[in-house]
């Protein structure tokens, strides 16, 4: 299974967004700067001949004339390289559907792209997408992947993960060298003040000594 984003401007902005993702599944992120190079894809095509399973590809790209034709040229392009393989592409993120679902802003096709006769008068950016919703949905498309018991075994690991990070919070407040130190600074200040009371007190006391005297 491989994943690639495509974005122009921001593009290793949206890679870090979904890494985390695809790092805990152990899926391979490519990322595609504009359109991607002969070597690009040549290397993905490699990585994909290699593989003895179905080949799931998922597109993230924005929704403009450029950003829907790159995804085509991708995936055209790897299926000339790779022509064994038993490729699925599908684009995941920067859909018509999202536009309505999701309430993106759309701004209006550019007139300078040559694709964009025919394709409409509204545009999406990639980076429009919340990256909640775009982690959320990297996640949900690769877990469809994994078997029902593999995928449980993942789910108990992430939950003991948590209560294992929960517990130690928890712990770490209640530790009293913690205690001391959230309250340190009042009682440092509660202890100031007695030091200079108790100087003044001393300092008064041997001037009442002397004038005895």
């Amino acid at each position: 299974m491989l994943g690639i984003v495509h974005r122009a401007a921001v593009r290793d902005a949206l890679a870090g967004v979904i890494y985390p993702i695809t790092d805990m599944y152990d899926v391979p992120l490519m990322v595609a700067r504009g359109y991607a190079t002969l070597s690009f894809l040549y290397s993905a095509a490699e990585y994909i001949d290699d593989l003895d399973v179905p080949t799931y590809i998922y597109h993230l790209g924005d929704f403009d004339p450029s950003g829907v034709n790159v995804g085509e040229k991708i995936e055209e392009t790897l299926r000339e390289l790779a022509p064994d393989a038993k490729i699925y592409f599908e684009r995941i993120a920067g859909t018509p559907g999202q536009i309505t679902e999701w309430n993106l802003p759309t701004p209006p096709t550019k007139a300078s792209d040559t694709r964009s006769k025919g394709f409409g008068n509204i545009s999406v950016d990639l980076d429009a997408i919340n990256p909640n919703a775009l982690r959320a949905l990297v996640q949900e498309t690769i877990e469809q992947h994994l078997p029902p018991d593999q995928f449980a075994v993942l789910k108990a690991a992430e939950q003991s993960e948590r209560e294992v990070i929960t517990a130690w919070w928890a712990g770490s407040h209640r530790d009293p060298r913690h205690r001391k130190l959230n309250l340190g600074g009042q009682h440092g200040r509660r202890t100031s003040e007695e030091a200079r009371s108790q100087s003044r007190y001393q300092r008064e006391g041997r001037r009442g000594n002397n004038s005895d005297r």
